[in-house]
């Protein structure tokens, strides 16, 4: 195994980048004000909420339709 695939490398490998983008990550949403943190996890479950619904609803649909 080489060293970058092993993650014994200098950089740490995939596993080094992992952590090094969950952390980057981590700190620009720590750096968000609680208030536009909310406003902005209401509106990723809001646009999910509309997804699924209207995946379900076509769904259904199709199953319902003969042939």
């Amino acid at each position: 195994m080489s060293e970058s695939s092993s993650g014994s490398g200098k950089s740490g490998g995939i596993w080094g980048l992992i952590l090094t983008v969950f952390t980057a990550l981590s700190q620009l949403w720590r750096a968000i004000p609680q208030e536009n943190r909310d406003k902005l996890i209401a509106t990723i479950v809001e646009g999910f909420d509309t997804l699924l619904r209207r995946f379900f609803r076509r769904y259904h649909e199709s199953e319902a339709k003969p042939g």
